[in-house]
């Protein structure tokens, strides 16, 4: 039975998904679409350890952690996403 952190955790499921997607399809991008991946992948590992961090600390949560954490998972997703829309683009 999940602890009550761990039934609270964050899913990064469906970043982690789509971060998978992008990566395959980005040996196509040109310059300026790889430049945005770096981008994201800066703030990507920045979230990892954002997860790992709020894991650690689970025991006493605060709405100003999670907040900040929302926040950043939001840009990660929105990051990947204008990528992969980028990438879909006919040239």
């Amino acid at each position: 039975m999940p602890t009550p952190a761990e039934s609270h955790a964050p899913d990064l499921h469906p970043i982690r998904q789509l971060r998978d997607e992008v990566r395959l399809q980005l040996h196509l991008a040109n310059a300026e679409i790889q430049e945005e991946w770096q981008r994201v992948e800066v703030k990507w590992n920045r979230l990892e350890g954002e997860f790992e961090r709020l894991k650690d600390r689970a025991a006493r949560p605060t709405r100003a952690i999670g907040h900040g954490f929302d926040t950043l998972a939001h840009e990660v997703a929105e990051g990947y996403r204008r990528v992969g829309a980028a990438l879909r683009r006919p040239v």
